[in-house]
């Protein structure tokens, strides 16, 4: 058997709190990022990687970041991932100026709700965090 993925752990997670597309995409978006920068990521656990995504985007949308939910089935506090989701959003705010474009050109189709095209927060409030 294989061990769980990032994609596993984000794909249960979105499902746990009933996630629109749109914050599923800027999700999917955000974990392909970190195998473009992945150093940062190699500390993190891939459950972890994945409920930081899901507080980013729904953060990022404008809902609260973090849910009694994905407190349950991640069995981490936002403040267990403050880390994580900071290493999140700076490569999400550096991903248009990123090398390789492959990643962000893909999520810019409106097949990904264009998310790419989504301006990252301009802070992370102390709470979401």
């Amino acid at each position: 058997l294989a061990s769980p993925t990032v994609l596993n752990f984000l794909e249960y997670f979105t499902s746990v709190v009933k996630t629109d597309q749109r914050t599923e995409h800027l999700s999917m978006f955000l974990i392909q990022l970190t195998l473009l920068d992945c150093d940062p990521f190699l500390k993190y656990l891939p459950s972890v990687i994945a409920a930081s995504a899901v507080a980013l985007s729904r953060h990022t949308h404008g809902l609260p970041a973090w849910t009694p939910e994905l407190e349950t089935h991640s069995r981490c506090s936002i403040v267990d991932m403050q880390d994580c989701i900071q290493d999140l959003h700076y490569t999400f705010s550096r991903a248009s100026k990123h090398p390789q474009k492959a990643i962000h050109e893909k999520f810019c189709h409106s097949r990904y709700s264009s998310v790419a095209k989504t301006p990252p927060p301009t802070s992370l409030r102390s709470e979401e965090r």
